[in-house]
């Protein structure tokens, strides 16, 4: 008998959380980037897995240094690699951070020479780099080069790149996060950067390319700022009478040309939309 009511219990907690789903506003901008909005305005990505990238700092290097260490031993060569660049990142006169940092290199090049031509490859895959300094968080892609800054914890939600001939492609997406370890996202980044074989000639030729890649969008947009190599717009657009606020920028250094986006629900913009807009002006092409 008390298998039989576990049974109904479960079944009615299911049907309870699918149908609050229905509650739910689901929303896909032209980037690929699709979440929903809950009752409580939370966002919730739904077409992703988190992607576990060690967070490397003072206090744990010694720990980080040991993981990378057991990923080369499992041939996760990519993983190791990630963690040994970060290491070297990490700004510190502390003779134990040093040490560390002295064997981190001694293993990428050793990882250079063993690996040949295949390391472009492994290098390529850890190109994202992540390092805390107190309760500061630091993003690397060292293959386009440029650098994100949060004061708060962050997840790499997704990440996409693609070489063709003399053209690279980088995509970013990052959760910005409301709880320890939990979703909701308060807001989410994107990141799109594209390397090309010349330079690029102003931050017009950016924007007039990712209109035209990207084609017509829900969001309405107002000029902020301008800058020699950086242009920011706010936007909002309305999906299932929801209505998504955030920032925009387009940005230029050399060849590398990117376009970021931070995105969170019309209710909680207020509170974070100075934080937000500092996501994109701490922006950095190395």
């Amino acid at each position: 008998m008390r298998k039989i009511y576990f049974i109904i219990l479960f079944i009615l907690i299911h049907v309870v959380a699918y149908g609050q789903m229905f509650d739910w506003k689901f929303y896909n901008d032209f980037d690929g980037n699709q979440f929903y909005i809950d009752s409580m305005w939370n966002i919730y990505p739904i077409d992703n897995h988190e992607i576990k990238f060690k967070i490397v700092s003072i206090n744990n290097i010694d720990y980080s240094y040991n993981i990378a260490v057991d990923y080369l031993k499992n041939k996760e060569i990519d993983k190791a690699l990630s963690i040994f660049k970060s290491i070297l990142l990490i700004q510190s006169s502390n003779n134990i951070v040093l040490s560390y940092k002295i064997k981190s290199a001694k293993e990428i090049k050793k990882l250079k020479k063993n690996n040949g031509n295949r390391f472009f490859d492994y290098d390529q895959k850890a190109s994202i780099l992540i390092w805390k300094k107190k309760n500061f968080y630091f993003l690397v892609n060292d293959n386009m080069r440029y650098r994100l800054f949060y004061k708060r914890k962050i997840k790499i939600l997704s990440r996409k790149f693609r070489n063709e001939n003399n053209y690279s492609y980088s995509g970013l997406k990052v959760g910005a996060i409301l709880k320890k370890n939990k979703s909701p996202y308060l807001y989410l980044t994107t990141v799109n950067c594209e390397k090309f074989s010349v330079k690029l000639r102003n931050i017009n030729q950016v924007e007039e390319n990712w209109r035209n890649n990207l084609g017509k969008d829900i969001f309405e947009r107002k000029f902020v700022k301008s800058e020699k190599d950086r242009i920011i717009y706010s936007l909002n657009g309305t999906i299932k009478g929801k209505m998504i606020v955030g920032y925009e920028s387009f940005m230029k250094n050399g060849k590398i040309g990117c376009m970021v986006r931070v995105v969170t629900s019309k209710e909680k913009f207020t509170k974070l939309k100075n934080e937000m807009l500092k996501v994109l002006v701490d922006f950095v092409l190395l």
